[in-house]
Formats: structure tokens, sequence, C-alpha cells
């Protein structure tokens, strides 16, 4: 689904820095992920004053279609147990999935955009959740993309001199496929 999020950018010099960083495929709860990696290049990102980012998908590994399904019918009678474990997840993302992405608030976002692995918690989706925990963290909004696909308006306006205006469309998208290889899928 394509979700539509309006940046305002204010301009207070010209000419003006503007760099956008994207991140994707964190899988944060693999035992492959490099979590070093990722806070580096968290603290790259919100260390950079002209800086603006994203984050296309799969900030966790925990969840993906074929287990939403198989968690849904498994335990269809025991409501007790999905709301056990999705407060087990709320506390996990609590513990070890905010205090890496926490200080990217620090710097204006795009969003961030459900890919496949994320956890449904019934009202709202694991990548809503951290949109709305990070938004809470007294920073930066952190607007949620909806899943897969987005569409960014860019609204440049000036503060000073002659007012300038600029608006560009940008698409976001997570990917789909087998990136390991040369010639993988990539929608």
């Amino acid at each position: 689904m394509a979700w539509v999020e309006t940046v305002i950018v204010p301009l207070t010099h010209l000419p003006q820095k503007f760099n956008i960083y994207f991140g994707a495929d964190f899988q944060l709860g693999s035992g492959t992920t490099d979590r070093t990696l990722i806070r580096n290049w968290v603290q790259r990102v919100s260390s950079d004053p002209y800086g603006y980012w994203a984050l296309l998908g799969d900030i966790e590994d925990d969840d993906r279609p074929t287990t939403r399904i198989l968690r849904k019918s498994v335990f269809s009678g025991r409501k007790e147990v999905i709301g056990a474990d999705a407060k087990k997840h709320r506390r996990w993302i609590e513990q070890e999935v905010l205090p890496i992405l926490a200080p990217l608030t620090k710097i204006p976002s795009l969003g961030i955009l459900s890919g496949h692995h994320w956890y449904d918690f019934g009202d709202m989706t694991s990548t809503q959740y951290i949109c709305n925990a990070l938004s809470a963290n007294k920073g930066h909004k952190v607007p949620y993309l909806g899943q897969m696909s987005a569409w960014i308006w860019f609204k440049f306006r000036s503060t000073i001199g002659k007012h300038y205006k600029m608006t560009r469309l940008l698409h976001l998208q997570h990917g789909t496929g087998s990136s390991q290889t040369l010639s993988g899928a990539i929608n």
C-alpha cells in the first residue's frame, strides 16, 4: 500500500546542504545482525546537522507473513497467549530496538516503512509502535509510512529574502527478493 507523507524543509540560507540517509533490513533479533554496524550508522546519521533519514522496512526479524498467519491459526482459540506474546514483544522493542534507534530523533525523519518483518499487535504493527515511541522521545516526529511503499512530498520553503519554494516527490520502497545474489529480484 502506498502511503503519502509531506515533509516541509525550512531553508534558512541559500545554498543549503541537504543529506538523506536510508537504512533497511536491520533485522534486529536475528543472530546474524551486527548491532555495532547499525549503531555506527545511527551515530553517523544522527550527528549530521544537514541530515534527514528514512528506514525502508524490516527493522526487526521476529515476524514475517508466514509466521503471522501460523500464530493466528495456532492460537486462534487462545487470545490470552496472543496477548501475552504481544506484551513480551513490546518489552523487547522497548529494551532492544528503541535504545538503538533513539538518537535518530535528533534530526528530521522522513519516516519508517514496514517491510515483510513486523509483529501484528492487533491495533497496530510493531513498526507503527516504533514510530509512535520514537515520536514520543521529545525529538523529531517519526511518521509511519505504511507497508512496502510510500511517496514523500518534499516542500522546500525559504525563510530569508525572496521567498523561495520548490516541491519534489520521492518514492520509497522496501525491496523483495534475494539480494545476496548479483541478479536477485529487487522490486
